[in-house]
């Protein structure tokens, strides 16, 4: 196919079922490019869930349609949009989607003003856009695919020369952004979205074969497979909880059992995703690793047939949204609705205790997407929902929530689960929705928040020089404190976070810390700082050794 000169809607089906193996096949290397050297580098891993989210969608459009297919993709890329990354990628998405709307195929010139039309959305959905990103290369590549157009109106060349543009583009990042020439890496999310299009391009020259999507047994009805066409009957999801957990004999063991596989995780919280037929073969398997949580296990075939007797939604390509079609609710019990992103049964447990209605599992390294949130939303029984993401990475994912909803909803911008929990306490059942939303994000202003974990790899930091491994102290997302023992780093990051107006010192302590340790601590702490209330709870979340709150 190395001669196309356009794209028709059979190629652009398997370009992009292409591009998501090929950034699937990559992510790693993308999630190693996280500036700070914490192990919450998961924007390869956000791009990868949301571009499946979207070539999934694909699966469900009976049209042929450039115009159509690109629709489905931005839709699909909305929904399973996670974290910033995810977010910016579904808006590049749309992007595309608007300028391809009612052409049946694109040429060169077609193609390039997707390219262009894609950054131009892009930057109009980040409120204050950064240079030095994936906005840059998006923009830069797509400026370069118009010229080319106009040199030769040939879709191949105009890809081909994006790509080049994209990736010269994405090795000048360091040149906008200090912190990533220091840290001696380039923008994880241009790098993301160069592989998408390298991936569809490895398909244009037989270089990469797409068996990730089935294109000749769709039906003519748009958003309907038959039943013959589901390979695959029960989506499968669930949580492992235990020590050690081996992902890759996971997913050896789940790849022989069904496809759309997903894994992700680290060694002692898996979350798996696996469409198959014997979800109990893939339940025995994971149990054998730990305790097993969320499990939810759906009909496709079943669900298939409802979508065809409801026609539950409408994707309205003006506004971008899913139109939801008199979807029958529970009756609203109250008037408000709180939901809360968490990792970790403690910390899910103190949530749940100051009144969240709904606790969404996510956080550092899995981040909810749009259709998670969406669902929780939806669930609560309350005409007003408040949403807070207790991490900066899943606050954009959350704002693109109203847009998808008919219930009135507010996110507070909480960026850590202190803040989540302070916002939580200032909860007021006599306010308003709208007034709470207010109190809760002043509340957020009035804690401190540190965090201790361990590097994953040798860097230097504002001056700072860290190998791997180290125990490393973050207040306020900044790195604040490194050393060889976590009680260490602990006592030196408190030192930073408090001051003479502090009253209370709150610990939650994560699944590798044991609670005698926890206490032992505590005591050290009430020691040096007797003016103030020392607490400890448990959180159990992965990853973070402690989190710590100042108030």
């Amino acid at each position: 196919m190395a001669n196309m000169t356009k794209i028709d809607g059979n190629a652009f089906r398997q370009m992009m079922a292409a591009a998501s193996s090929w950034l699937a096949e990559n992510k790693e290397k993308v999630d190693s490019l996280n500036v700070f050297p914490v192990p919450d580098g998961d924007t390869g891993t956000n791009m990868s869930l949301t571009f499946q989210s979207a070539v999934e969608e694909l699966t469900k459009v009976g049209s042929n349609k450039i115009g159509d297919l690109a629709q489905a993709l931005a839709r699909g890329a909305l929904m399973g949009a996670r974290g910033n990354s995810g977010v910016i990628l579904s808006q590049l998405l749309r992007g595309f989607a608007q300028e391809a709307d009612g052409k049946d195929t694109l040429d060169g010139l077609g193609l390039a003003k997707c390219l262009s039309g894609a950054s131009k959305m892009a930057y109009r959905a980040v409120i204050k856009p950064v240079e030095g990103t994936i906005l840059t290369v998006a923009r830069e590549a797509g400026e370069a695919s118009l010229r080319a157009a106009r040199e030769k109106n040939d879709a191949h060349f105009v890809l081909k020369r994006f790509i080049a543009k994209a990736n010269v583009s994405l090795e000048n990042t360091p040149t906008h952004l200090p912190v990533l020439k220091e840290a001696g890496v380039v923008d994880a999310g241009g790098a993301g979205y160069v592989t998408i299009w390298e991936g569809a391009m490895k398909f244009i020259d037989g270089d990469l074969t797409s068996t990730a999507i089935k294109t000749d047994k769709v039906t003519s009805f748009a958003g309907v497979l038959s039943d013959e066409d589901i390979e695959f009957r029960y989506c499968t999801e669930f949580i492992i909880q235990g020590k050690n957990i081996p992902q890759n004999d996971i997913k050896d063991y789940l790849l022989k059992l069904g496809n759309s596989l997903i894994v992700v995780g680290d060694e002692d919280l898996v979350k798996v995703h696996v469409h198959t037929n014997n979800p109990g073969l893939a339940l025995e398997k994971a149990v054998k690793y730990g305790e097993l949580a969320k499990i939810k296990i759906e009909n496709m075939a079943e669900q298939n047939r409802e979508a065809v007797s409801s026609g539950k939604a409408k994707w309205n390509t003006d506004t971008g949204a899913v139109a939801f079609k008199s979807a029958q609710r529970a009756e609203v019990e109250q008037e408000i609705g709180i939901v809360s992103i968490a990792a970790g049964e403690g910390i899910n447990e103190i949530m749940s205790s100051l009144g969240a209605n709904r606790v969404v599992s996510g956080g550092q390294t899995m981040n909810p997407s749009t259709a998670d949130i969406l669902k929780a939303v939806e669930e609560c029984p309350a005409k007003s929902v408040i949403i807070l993401p207790n991490n900066k990475n899943i606050i954009f994912t959350a704002k693109q929530v109203p847009s998808v909803t008919k219930k009135e909803v507010f996110v507070v911008e909480s960026r850590s689960i202190p803040q989540g929990i302070k916002a939580l306490l200032s909860y007021d059942l006599d306010l308003s929705a709208e007034e709470n939303f207010q109190n809760m994000s002043t509340a957020i202003t009035e804690v401190k928040t540190g965090e201790v974990t361990f590097a994953v790899r040798d860097t230097n930091m504002n001056g700072i020089q860290i190998a791997e491994q180290d125990i490393i102290g973050l207040a306020e997302g900044k790195i604040q404190a490194v050393g060889k023992e976590v009680p260490t780093v602990v006592k030196e990051l408190v030192s930073k976070l408090v001051d003479d107006k502090s009253a209370v010192l709150t610990l939650y302590y994560g699944n590798d810390i044991e609670a005698e340790a926890a206490e032992a601590l505590q005591n050290e702490l009430q020691e040096s700082y007797p003016d103030l209330e020392v607490e400890v709870y448990k959180g159990s979340q992965p990853l973070y050794y402690y989190l710590i709150s100042v108030e």
